[in-house]
């Protein structure tokens, strides 16, 4: 079974369900892409400093635990990863938004 991307990234909520459609938000009731995108920037943020702090912690030795090191780096690395992606796209979309003719 295919866990939801917010089990994985924290901040992502998934969309409430409108009425008379199935997952689509509507203008006066949708969800801000902004505070999504910022509060996905801010977690990342946030699992980066984990990442640096756990590190700075095992090679100071105040920590013994490999696996908790190695975890947090992946999780860090997993949300910059696809923080990468969802840039990617919102460009790719900008781009071919200006490549339309009017």
């Amino acid at each position: 079974m295919v866990k939801p991307i917010s089990n994985i990234v924290p901040g992502i909520k998934p969309l409430p369900p409108v009425p008379g459609s199935d997952r689509s938000p509507t203008a006066n009731g949708g969800i801000n892409f902004g505070e999504v995108l910022n509060s996905m920037i801010n977690s990342t943020n946030q699992m980066q400093q984990n990442s640096s702090q756990i590190g700075k912690l095992f090679a100071a030795g105040k920590i013994d635990d490999l696996h908790t090191v190695m975890i947090e780096g992946q999780k860090a690395d997993l949300a910059l990863q696809f923080m990468l992606q969802v840039r990617n796209k919102v460009l790719d979309a900008y781009n071919e938004i200006m490549r339309m003719p009017i």
